[in-house]
């Protein structure tokens, strides 16, 4: 990881970072969870090395092929655009119309996703999306990080040598939105204005 990575890597961290000891924290969790799909957090003690995590905001990648690749996210929008899984799998959209006007987002870049021929065109753009607005998150001995799997795109390094991953899922105790909700296509961006 470049210098300038892992300075954006500890700055997203502590930008999203909650005291999960603090009386408040559910409160908080349920705030920042339901506002930005990401809370980061200290105090575990299962590992002892450093894993770079990699993570994309769902709705960046969706205003930007709105904004750039209209063709491309008509194609990701239909209900067959890519089949997810194994023989037991789904076919499904990469963005998802969710209750209340709401976007969710699935995407995998392994073998487990076979594209329709009319939406295999779009994947390059789409996965150029994803890695242009990629944020490094460098988690220290003792960090982890919760996040909304309907809003945010996350991948990691290679493990090296002895671990210990905790995955966690779960009902939520507060209403969460489902994923997030899309920018506006007609607002001016503020630098033109």
């Amino acid at each position: 990881m470049t210098r300038a990575a892992a300075r954006s890597a500890r700055d997203l961290f502590s930008a999203c970072y909650l005291d999960l000891r603090g009386p408040d924290a559910m409160c908080a969790v349920a705030e920042r969870i339901s506002e930005v799909g990401l809370v980061t957090f200290d105090g575990l003690d299962s590992r002892d090395a450093t894993l770079e995590i990699a993570s994309t905001d769902g709705r960046a990648v969706h205003s930007d092929l709105q904004a750039n690749q209209p063709n491309a996210l008509a194609a990701l929008t239909e209900p067959r655009a890519a089949f997810f899984g194994r023989a037991d799998g789904v076919f499904a959209p990469v963005f998802d119309h969710a209750p209340g006007g709401q976007l969710s987002i699935r995407l995998r870049q392994d073998g487990l996703v076979r594209w329709h021929p009319f939406t295999r065109t779009y994947v390059p753009p789409l996965r150029t999306s994803a890695t242009r607005h990629q944020q490094p998150l460098e988690l220290g001995a003792g960090e982890g990080y919760l996040l909304d799997n309907h809003r945010w795109l996350h991948a990691r390094t290679a493990f090296l040598g002895p671990r210990r991953c905790y995955r966690a899922l779960g009902n939520p105790r507060f209403p969460l939105p489902r994923g997030f909700a899309p920018h506006d296509a007609t607002a001016i961006p503020l630098e033109t204005r």
